[in-house]
This record gives C-alpha cells, structure tokens and sequence, in this order.
C-alpha cells in the first residue's frame, strides 16, 4: 500500500483483480459457463448478474457487429 500512495496510483485489492479478470474474460468471448468456473462462483447466476454491465456491453458489440454485416451484404446486391 506504501508503494501505491507513495506513486499515486490507485489501491488495488485481490478482489478488484478478480473482477478485471472477470470482465477481461466475457468482453474476450469467453463463455459464461467457463468465467463462472474460473472465477469459482456457486452457479452461473452469480456470474450473470455481476457481471451484467459486461455482457450488455458484449451483447451490444455483437450487435453492432451484425448490423454492419447486414448492411454491407444487402448493399452488395
């Protein structure tokens, strides 16, 4: 913690690390099943729902994506 404050850096817990992985994790593609199992949580409901902001983020992503496919192949035709 000396080092951190000593250099203005931000405190950084174990846990906060854990939660980067997570969310490293799903906006890499890695399934929800697999990130829960990684993580160590009870069920894959915990990981769903602490995790949501990050899937909507993926789920949006995923989306765009979509979209951008779509409209390049009707405007190929």
């Amino acid at each position: 913690i000396r080092f951190t404050e000593k250099h203005g850096l931000p405190r950084i817990t174990p846990y906060s690390l854990r939660h980067s992985t997570g969310s490293i994790l799903i906006d890499e593609g890695v399934s929800l099943p697999m990130v829960s199992k990684k993580l160590g949580h009870a069920n894959i409901s915990m990981t769903t729902s602490t995790y949501l902001h990050t899937i909507r983020d993926v789920e949006t992503q995923t989306s765009a994506v979509m979209e951008k496919f779509l409209q390049k192949t009707i405007t190929a035709k």
